[in-house]
């Protein structure tokens, strides 16, 4: 559960779910694969969840409380996606302004969940970002978000605002990754 790897694809699946939240905000027809998407991301934020409480055990709760206090944030989003994608979905659709306060809520909560990528980010050793295999695939990165640029000019497609996405994603991964392991350094070696 503390793995790299795991922690990784954990803050992948975070990073999805709000791109998925707000593309379900700006359209107002709801697509079957996003709500099969929805479910499936919040079986594994279950599983998530429930697989960390089980491998810390009593500490899940009453360890030191910072830990304590992440580990109570990611079991109230949780709990308000069931309540939301689960329980309200089986009750009658009303306009009742309370339980659209309630929604929008449990919704805020979700969002929430995006200070998990801050504390994987904040604990986790970063070291290998500044090695040669991370670096060659910035470059490449790079490389191919230029030749995208050209071909985007000529083809008209649905699909760039996913894929341009996706690259801000990994270019703010990096910067992150140097914020994080440079500190204040960060900014004078960029002005050197």
């Amino acid at each position: 559960m503390e793995a790299g790897w795991f922690q990784g694809v954990t803050a992948v699946i975070i990073i999805f779910n709000v791109y998925l939240m707000c593309l379900d905000a700006s359209n107002s027809e709801k697509d079957q694969a996003d709500h099969w998407l929805n479910h499936a991301i919040l079986t594994f934020y279950i599983f998530e969840v429930s697989s960390r409480a089980f491998f810390f055990g009593d500490r899940f709760f009453c360890g030191p409380w910072r830990f304590a206090l992440w580990n109570v944030l990611d079991v109230a989003v949780v709990a308000a996606g069931v309540f939301e994608e689960w329980v309200l979905a089986c009750l009658p659709a009303t306009k009742d302004s309370s339980l659209q306060i309630l929604l929008l809520i449990f919704r805020c909560l979700r969002i929430a969940r995006l200070l998990k990528i801050i504390r994987i980010t904040l604990e986790s050793d970063l070291s290998w970002t500044e090695g040669p295999r991370f670096q060659s695939f910035i470059a490449t990165v790079i490389v191919v978000n230029s030749m995208l640029l050209g071909i985007e000019t000529d083809i008209k497609w649905k699909g760039w605002s996913v894929v341009e996405n996706v690259l801000l994603t990994i270019y703010v991964f990096e910067l992150v990754c140097h914020l994080k392991r440079l500190g204040l350094m960060f900014v004078f070696v960029l002005g050197a």
